[in-house]
């Protein structure tokens, strides 16, 4: 990827991309965008070390499941807003009632899965400790 290492807003939508590589370098950016391509994994793309990172959009992809996903994403402690509709090569994310409680129960310090209010956020004690 040739880009600015300091941005803040990484906008790589319909790239048609299969995999994105070490995003590590771009330790600033807060917010995401890769949907409208091709991804099928996270793994390897070093989002955990996006110490920033609070939007990511991942819509319209070929993810494997949903657990993939959330797996990728548990070293993501600043991510605020997931954005996953239709990120997944089945059917799993067709609607976000179908994944909201699976996302939000592994991924806590989420605020927002696609638009949605996390239905269990985390309380002001547990924000302190995140």
């Amino acid at each position: 990827i040739n880009a600015d290492e300091d941005m803040v807003d990484m906008r790589l939508r319909s790239k048609n991309l299969s995999f994105v590589g070490h995003l590590d370098r771009f330790v600033n950016i807060e917010k995401l965008f890769l949907s409208d391509n091709r991804l099928t994994t996270l793994a390897g793309q070093y989002l955990h070390a996006l110490p920033h990172l609070r939007v990511l959009d991942i819509r319209k992809n070929n993810f494997e499941s949903v657990d993939s996903i959330v797996l990728e994403l548990q070293g993501c402690h600043r991510l605020k807003e997931l954005f996953m509709l239709n990120a997944i090569r089945s059917n799993q994310t067709r609607h976000p009632s179908m994944y909201l409680h699976r996302v939000v129960d592994r991924l806590r310090g989420l605020e927002k899965v696609d638009g949605l209010p996390n239905p269990k956020p985390l309380n002001e004690e547990e924000k302190d400790a995140a």
